[in-house]
């Protein structure tokens, strides 16, 4: 199970003190929107990082929905057709 399948659709980043970019690499293939390093932190970036992930987030959700919500109207059309 991916990170965003385990978390639905709230954005997920990373906050890492580790030197390696492996763990940072494998959250992000598993669904997390980024990340940032302790030591790179500041009140600016993290609510930049925040907004960024929302923002993310918010798209993939999006794009998510679109085949559902496509099928549904393909389904109302036909019904349609049928009357």
């Amino acid at each position: 199970m991916g990170i965003q399948e385990a978390t639905s659709k709230r954005p997920i980043f990373v906050y890492t003190d580790s030197v390696n970019q492996a763990p940072v690499a494998k959250a992000l293939e598993l669904g997390a929107v980024g990340y940032i390093h302790k030591n790179e932190i500041n009140t600016n970036l993290l609510f930049y990082t925040i907004r960024s992930a929302i923002g993310r987030q918010q798209q993939l959700n999006i794009l998510k929905e679109q085949p559902k919500l496509e099928f549904e109207k393909r389904q109302r059309n036909r019904r349609i057709r049928k009357i």
